[in-house]
């Protein structure tokens, strides 16, 4: 019985290569999306074998290889652009706009794709606000409660008594 290997179906269309698989790597390109989808399918397909000790060792054997493929890609395509990067920041900063140059620094890097930030919105007896005044006058409120409260000489005691 001969084993049969599974096709990937990729949508075709205007909309197939705008989809990547990493949205936090900017070097991600279609090539190593092919080659991420092969070794998952080598992978599952290893996995699945529970035949002869022969076949598995091969199916391992394929699987190794593909994934040291795209590994090897991976990194080349992520030391390409970082190289790249570089020598955009060299030629900003050689330049006299510097403006420019500190824009560029403050876009790059990981902290600017996962920062999150603070929701500008306070529930009121009326509902949400997002009104500037109204968000500040209740947060310096939650605040000054939080650290005023009245038992604060005797929170020591009572939580080492507790």
């Amino acid at each position: 019985m001969k084993d049969t290997v599974p096709v990937l179906k990729t949508p075709t269309g205007p909309s197939s290569n705008k989809r990547k698989k990493s949205f936090e790597k900017p070097y991600w390109t279609e090539e190593l999306t092919s080659l991420w989808n092969k070794v998952c399918i080598k992978e599952k397909q290893w996995l699945k074998c529970k035949n002869c000790t022969n076949l598995r060792r091969k199916l391992k054997q394929e699987f190794c290889n593909i994934r040291n493929q795209f590994d090897k890609l991976n990194r080349n395509t992520k030391r390409k652009f970082q190289l790249k990067e570089q020598d955009n920041l060299s030629k900003l900063f050689e330049s006299n706009n510097t403006r420019d140059f500190w824009k560029y620094i403050g876009n790059i890097g990981i902290a600017n794709e996962r920062r999150q930030n603070i929701p500008f919105k306070v529930k009121t007896d009326e509902g949400f606000s997002s009104d500037v005044d109204v968000v500040l006058d209740k947060w310096k409120t939650d605040y000054e409660k939080l650290f005023n409260s009245g038992d604060n000489g005797n929170f020591d005691n009572n939580h080492l008594d507790w």
